[in-house]
């Protein structure tokens, strides 16, 4: 239960609950005193019930039978009031009443069982005449020091002597009946309230105290830095929802810590592993340049042996550290990805005859098998997806056995959400042992990490983030000395899926490029990468196209016939702000600085890299993408000073607060306010908002220049945005 139910139950029980139970105790205690005040008193249940509301009755109702007896003394026998014995036995009875009785004849007291002297008696006793008998059922009550009701009898002897009978009794004393009533009825309040609280509390006290301690002692054990304590289960209440976080977070910090352990000893393998790949090659390095220094190498051709080796090792280090580069900007999540849409058979038949040649040159036979039976889309990153690719058949080409023909197959297949994709070898396998690990950063089948087979052992470990990056699965069978299968599962793009990106697929670029291998190979990667491409083999052409098609970004050979680059850049710059990339093989700066003044974007020289080129592509498109949207958005809100205009919206602000403007309102401020610090004819503002001839009409511009100061001036006579000026026209100041 909620605490705050339990709040509410509580208030509800300390309101309620002691009424309930100080009733039922009052109602018990009532019935036995009643019973007792019955015995002892011999009143009935009325006048016990009436005396709850006077006590006067009550107290009027316990001396009844003694006073009717008295009268029929008087009556039958008077001189009785004389006989002391008599009299002492009625103050016997009295006394018990908490009554005494009082005598007096002829005005003067002859009996007084009372302890107040016959002086004080006689104060407080009423007048009395054997004519007026008193046969009050109550009585006559008395104020004074002497509280009493008194019950008096008046008569006359045989000798005519006046007396006067009065039962005293006294209201100082309560009857102990009623004493002990009080008593119980505190008693009961008390134990009540004291059991309904403690009740209470001990409720309230298991729902959060208990949970508290609990809780207290699962911090001191992770303080001691102990995580493996499991914190109790609780109730179900807003304490509970606190212990259970608490439980997710020991969780969370024991899964960190440990992560934290992992991630120590991983770097410290890390440094270790590093230490060892780098020092391998640079010892060799090392020692072949001191060979090549100490003339070990005596001949030209081992002379060309030991450069060779130190070039090996240089681009072995070079590859280590580029390895080491890519994982962790992909373990930072540092890495653009840049998603297109691909056909699958498209992406892969290209990337196999890509690497085809590569495994054609090392005799590796390539087989490609695509089983897909419908065209089939994907959402990549075409530049990582083919690190993916190039990763698994380089481990393949690695690991081929020594003496057999090597043979790499890739099969294609739709599965349903995914494409599945098998990439298998006839190589020397890996061990059962090693199988689930190859994924790992650093880790290596070969333990002494010799150089046979290079390697930094991070390469399929930047496969595998590549692909769950990709939202992708890849997992390895192995059967040592047969081969290996690399399978690898690809979400399928479905048919409503756009680009996230900026729309790169509908871009449309110009190759100018009089070199026809060197344009097919940059068509072929940039319409992998989703983009429209045109070729033109000639300055002339190209130059054409460049003008009058409409073209996101032009690629300019600088050496082309007819017209050069620097002149299809420079006439293109003056009628088009799009990117402009010149590729030339001109490697001097001052082609570099000629090719940038006319207006070019970027240099490249070559030989140069597709994959960089595309790379150059996008961050050109995407930065004038900003710059355009800026622009954009720039032109379509004026502020000045105040005041805001929004020209997409045709809102005006003054202030913060919008103002209505008609059409011709709105649009001859927005003109002046594109215009600051220009005067305006009244003529050239009527031709300009109105566009007709101004003859006869121009009072209108007068007109709207007054209702727009109305609306945006605090002071019309004294204006602060649209200024008159006299003998010429109108001015908005800045």
């Amino acid at each position: 239960m909620k605490l705050k139910n339990k709040l509410y139950i509580s208030f509800c029980i300390m309101v309620i609950l002691p009424v309930l139970l100080s009733g039922l105790a009052l109602g018990g205690l009532y019935c036995v005193q009643k019973e007792s005040i019955e015995r002892t008193y011999n009143v009935d249940d009325g006048a016990i019930f009436v005396g709850v509301y006077s006590p006067i009755i009550l107290f009027g109702k316990i001396t009844d039978s003694i006073y009717k007896d008295m009268k029929m003394e008087v009556d039958t026998s008077p001189e009785q009031f004389t006989n002391k014995e008599y009299l002492d036995e009625l103050s016997g009875e009295l006394s018990s009443k908490m009554s005494c009785l009082v005598v007096r004849r002829n005005g003067i007291i002859i009996y007084n069982s009372t302890e107040a002297p016959d002086s004080e008696i006689v104060k407080i006793l009423p007048d009395y005449s054997a004519d007026e008998e008193n046969v009050s059922d109550v009585g006559t009550y008395k104020g004074g020091e002497y509280q009493s009701l008194i019950k008096q009898l008046n008569f006359k002897d045989s000798e005519d002597n006046f007396y006067s009978v009065s039962i005293v009794t006294s209201l100082k004393q309560i009857l102990p009946q009623v004493k002990t009533f009080i008593m119980q009825v505190i008693f009961v309040i008390i134990m009540v309230l004291i059991i309904t609280s403690l009740g209470l509390t001990l409720w309230i006290y298991s729902s959060i105290v208990k949970p508290l301690n609990k809780l207290k002692l699962a911090t001191d054990n992770i303080k001691e830095g102990n995580m493996d304590f499991e914190m109790p289960k609780v109730s179900n209440n807003e304490i509970g929802d606190v212990c259970r976080d608490f439980e997710e977070m020991r969780v969370v910090l024991k899964q960190s810590a440990e992560d934290k352990i992992k991630s120590d000893a991983e770097e410290k393998e890390l440094i270790r592993n590093i230490s060892h790949d780098l020092k391998t090659p640079l010892t060799a390095i090392k020692g072949y340049v001191e060979g090549l220094r100490d003339g070990i190498a005596n001949t030209p051709e081992k002379q060309a042996k030991y450069i060779q080796t130190i070039a090996n090792k240089v681009n072995d280090m070079d590859k280590l550290i580029d390895e080491l580069t890519i994982y962790s900007r992909l373990d930072t999540n540092r890495v653009p990805y840049t998603f297109v849409r691909c056909n699958v058979s498209d992406y892969f038949g290209d990337c196999c005859e890509e690497i085809g040649t590569e495994l054609e040159a090392s005799q590796i036979e390539l087989e490609y098998n695509d089983h897909l039976t419908e065209p089939a889309y994907m959402n990549v990153d075409p530049e990582q997806l083919k690190r993916v690719v190039n990763n698994i058949i380089s481990n393949s080409v690695k690991y081929m056995a020594e003496g057999r023909q090597g043979k790499i197959k890739i099969d294609l297949y739709d599965e349903g959400d995914y494409i599945h994709a098998i990439f298998s070898d006839n190589g020397i396998g890996i061990a059962a042992k090693d199988v689930e690990r190859i994924f790992e950063r650093f880790y290596r089948t070969d333990e002494s990490r010799n150089s046979k087979h290079g390697g930094s052992g991070i390469g399929l470990a930047i496969v595998k983030k590549i692909v769950e990056d990709h939202k992708g699965k890849i997992w390895a069978e192995s059967v040592e000395g047969e081969g290996t299968t690399m399978h690898l599962n690809l979400l399928k793009a479905k048919d409503e899926e756009k680009l996230h990106e900026r729309g790169l697929a509908m871009s449309k670029i110009l190759i100018v490029e009089d070199e026809e291998s060197i344009a097919d190979i940059e068509k072929d990667y940039l319409e992998l990468n989703g983009y429209e491409v045109e070729v033109c083999n000639d300055g002339t052409s190209g130059l054409a196209a460049a003008l009058h098609e409409d073209i996101d970004m032009c690629i300019l050979d600088i050496m082309l016939p007819g017209t050069d680059g620097f002149e299809i850049c420079k006439q293109v710059r003056e009628v088009k702000d799009i990117p402009i990339i010149m590729v030339s093989a001109k490697k001097e700066d001052i082609d570099k600085i000629r090719g940038l003044g006319v207006g070019a974007d970027d240099y490249m020289t070559k030989p140069f890299s597709p994959s960089e080129l595309v790379a150059r592509v996008k961050a050109h498109l995407a930065r004038y993408d900003r710059l355009v949207s800026n622009s954009k958005n720039n032109n379509n809100i004026i502020e000045i000073r105040g005041i805001k205009i929004d020209k997409t919206a045709r809102r005006v602000f003054v202030n913060g607060e919008e103002k209505p403007f008609t059409t011709k309102e709105f649009d001859l401020l927005t003109f002046l306010a594109e215009n600051p610090n220009h005067v305006f004819t009244k003529e050239e503002l009527f031709k300009e908002i109105w566009d007709m001839d101004s003859i006869g009409d121009i009072a209108t511009v007068t007109v709207h220049i007054k209702k727009i100061r109305e609306k945006i001036e605090l002071d019309t006579s004294k204006p602060q945005y649209i200024e008159t000026i006299w003998g010429v026209g109108y001015r908005f100041k800045m």
